[in-house]
C-alpha cells in the first residue's frame, strides 16, 4: 500500500510518539530523528586543537558529573614532571562546551598533583573509572601507568613492574584544581616470562571491583589483578590472564588496541586502534567479571557488531589512543594523540 505524504508523516509521527525507551531514555520519535541525522559525518573531527592535551593517551566519562571527561597524556623521559597531570573536558551536543575554570579556545581544565604526593607518569596510558576497589563505593579514577615503551636506546619490553593510581575523581568545576591525595597506588607485574620480555599495554578498565588490562599485541591478551589484591594496598602483585579454554586472545579485535570501553547496560564493548574500533554486541547483560569478558571478547566465532574507520582523510599519524562510550548513551568519543576529537553517534556505529 502506497500512501501519500500527508497521510504518511502524520502516521509516522503516531508510531513513533511513544515514551521513552528504557534502554536509552529516548522517545521513539527520538530514536528515529537520530537514526536518520544524514548531516553527521563522525569522520570530522568536533575539535581540532585540544588545549594541553598533545600526545593525548587516556579518555574515560564521568559517572557522577554529566558530560565531562578525563583525560591524561603519556610521558616523554625528558618532561614527566609537566605531564603528571589530569585534564578535564566537558563535551555536550557534540561540541566542546566552555565550563567554571576551563581555559581556551578548546577548553580544558588542567589538574595537578599536591607535591608531598608520591606519583610518577613513567608510561600512562589510559584512565578508568569505578567504584572504590577497596568498599565498592563512591567514584574513584583509576591511572594506568601500564606502558612498555622504553625510551629510545633502551631495550624494549625489559619493564616488569607498573602502578595503577587510584585517586577520589575530582569535581571538574570545583575551587581547587590541586587533587590532595591519592586513594591507593596498585603495583603489579606480567608472570615471568622464559625471554624476560614483557608486553606493552595502553588499555584499562575497572570492571565489578576489579581491574582489568588488555596487551597492545597483534593477538591482545587480558590479564587482571589478582582476587584480594585491594586487601593488599602494600603488595606486589602479579596478573592473572584471562582466558577461555583455548582462546588466550580477543576474538577479532583490533591488532594493537590502544582503548576500550564497554557501554553503561553492558550490551556493548569498544576496542580501538590509532584508526579504526570495533563494536562487539551482547544481548545477555546479566554477566559479571570474568564471565562477561569471556562472554563479549573471548568467545570464539562471535560476531562483531561493526567495525568503523575513525576518520576519512586521516592524518599520516593519526594515533588515536583515548576512547570512551558517551556515559548513558552508546556514542563513543575518541581523543588522539594529534589533539583531535572525535565524536561517533550510536546511529552512525550501528546504522545498516
Amino acid at each position: 500500500m502506497n500512501l501519500p505524504a500527508r497521510l504518511l508523516l502524520p502516521l509516522l509521527f503516531t508510531l513513533f510518539a511513544c515514551g521513552p525507551d528504557l534502554e536509552t531514555g529516548l522517545t521513539d520519535a527520538e530514536e528515529a530523528a537520530a537514526a536518520l541525522e544524514v548531516s553527521v559525518d563522525p569522520g570530522v573531527p568536533i575539535a581540532q586543537n585540544l588545549n594541553g592535551l598533545g600526545e593525548l593517551s587516556g579518555l574515560v566519562g564521568s559517572q557522577q558529573h554529566a558530560s565531562f571527561y578525563w583525560a591524561l597524556r603519556d610521558s616523554l623521559a625528558g618532561d614527566r614532571p609537566s605531564r603528571t597531570r589530569l585534564y578535564a573536558v566537558k563535551i555536550a551536543k557534540r561540541q566542546l562546551q566552555p565550563f567554571s575554570g576551563a581555559s581556551g579556545a578548546s577548553p580544558s581544565r588542567e589538574f595537578t598533583f599536591a607535591p608531598s604526593i608520591s606519583i610518577e607518569n613513567i608510561n600512562w596510558e589510559d584512565l578508568a573509572v569505578g567504584p572504590d576497589v577497596r568498599t565498592g563505593t563512591g567514584w574513584s579514577l583509576y591511572i594506568g601507568d601500564v606502558g612498555n615503551n622504553p625510551p629510545k636506546g633502551e631495550d624494549y619490553g625489559r619493564r616488569n613492574l607498573y602502578q595503577i593510581y587510584q585517586l577520589q575523581e575530582p569535581n571538574p568545576v570545583g575551587g581547587s584544581s590541586v587533587i590532595p591525595a591519592l586513594q591507593a597506588t596498585w603495583r603489579f607485574k606480567y608472570p615471568t616470562t622464559a625471554t624476560g620480555r614483557y608486553p606493552n599495554c595502553e588499555v584499562l578498565f575497572h570492571l565489578d571491583g576489579k581491574i582489568y588490562l588488555i596487551t597492545k599485541e597483534r593477538e591482545p591478551r587480558i590479564f587482571r589483578l589478582p582476587d584480594g589484591f585491594a586487601q593488599s594496598p602494600s603488595g606486589v602483585h602479579t596478573l592473572v590472564p584471562v582466558t577461555n579454554g583455548t582462546v588466550k586472545g580477543v576474538v577479532g579485535a583490533v591488532s594493537r588496541p590502544s582503548y576500550a570501553s564497554y557501554s553503561w547496560d553492558r550490551k556493548r564493548f569498544m576496542v580501538g586502534g590509532h584508526t579504526q574500533f570495533h563494536v562487539y554486541s551482547m544481548t545477555q547483560h546479566s554477566l559479571t567479571g570474568d564471565a562477561f569478558v569471556r562472554a563479549m571478547l573471548l568467545t570464539a566465532g562471535k560476531n562483531q557488531d561493526t567495525t568503523k574507520r575513525i576518520a576519512h582523510n586521516p592524518p599520516a599519524a593519526l594515533n588515536t589512543e583515548g576512547g570512551t562510550y558517551e556515559p548513558g548513551t552508546k556514542n563513543v568519543i575518541l581523543g588522539t594523540e594529534s589533539k583531535l576529537l572525535f565524536h561517533w553517534p550510536r546511529a552512525n556505529i550501528e546504522a545498516p
